[in-house]
């Protein structure tokens, strides 16, 4: 079985130069997410969505089609645009945060503050970890990388009171280093990208998740240059590998 695990980030009317391709004006979103429930999805949290493999490995088979939508950054219009949507078709989302920019700007965009971070988590949205203040993890040292983690869990469960156990990698780039640090801080899963939907099979510590533009209407049909952004992406992965090779770490 595989899910579509959709990343998004801004749903809003604010469309920065230069970040359009992560802003999804919110009737695109409203018609995206009637068409998943139209065509007999409901939606999981990361959390949930491990849960529910586990009962599979346990010969618990799935009775609905599963899909799991992710919102990278924690923008401050996730509360006024998306939740409502949301919750007008009974669906739920996984939120991830970064406590750094909590209550400031990022890519020009306003990011939510703690209170409405706390708002998210008690009205139902699981809210995962984004690293401290969104720095590229796979170029900064092995124990910079793991601290930030580490950090970055602590102050968000402190804060809300409840277990964080789902990560998202900034800028959907790991490392096995920087894999084996989200492992040793205590997370249970962790979404990359991948530009594909996500298998049973999965490794859960580098989930395949698929970003959603304004123009996608379909989640059953992948993009035809979806195998172009994976090509990229593996590319620059190389690239940034030999970066730290050459050059070493960030930090």
């Amino acid at each position: 079985m595989t899910t579509p695990i959709l990343m998004y980030h801004s749903i809003g009317e604010t469309v920065p130069r230069g970040f359009q391709r992560w802003v999804v004006r919110p009737a695109q979103f409203r018609a995206q997410v009637r068409g998943l429930v139209e065509a007999g999805y409901a939606a999981l949290t990361v959390r949930a969505l491990v849960a529910a493999r586990t009962a599979r490995q346990m010969s618990i088979s799935a009775s609905t089609r599963e899909v799991v939508l992710t919102f990278d950054d924690g923008y401050a219009d996730f509360l006024s645009h998306a939740a409502p949507v949301l919750r007008d078709y009974g669906m739920t989302a996984t939120l991830f945060a970064c406590p750094g920019l909590l209550g400031r700007a990022f890519n020009e965009l306003p990011v939510l503050d703690w209170g409405a971070i706390a708002e998210a988590h008690a009205t139902g949205f699981e809210i995962g970890a984004h690293s401290m203040s969104h720095q590229a993890l796979d170029r900064l040292s092995p124990a910079r990388a793991l601290a930030d983690v580490l950090d970055c869990k602590r102050m968000l469960e402190d804060r809300l009171g409840a277990p964080v156990t789902s990560f998202a990698y900034p800028f959907g780039f790991f490392t096995e280093t920087t894999r084996q640090a989200v492992i040793a801080a205590g997370y249970t899963a962790a979404c990359a990208v991948g530009y594909a939907f996500s298998p049973d099979d999965d490794d859960v510590f580098s989930l395949r998740r698929m970003i959603i533009r304004e123009s996608d209407t379909c989640v059953d049909r992948l993009r035809p240059e979806a195998w172009l952004y994976r090509a990229r992406s593996r590319s620059w992965a190389l690239t940034r590998r030999l970066l730290t090779k050459v050059n070493g770490y960030a930090v």
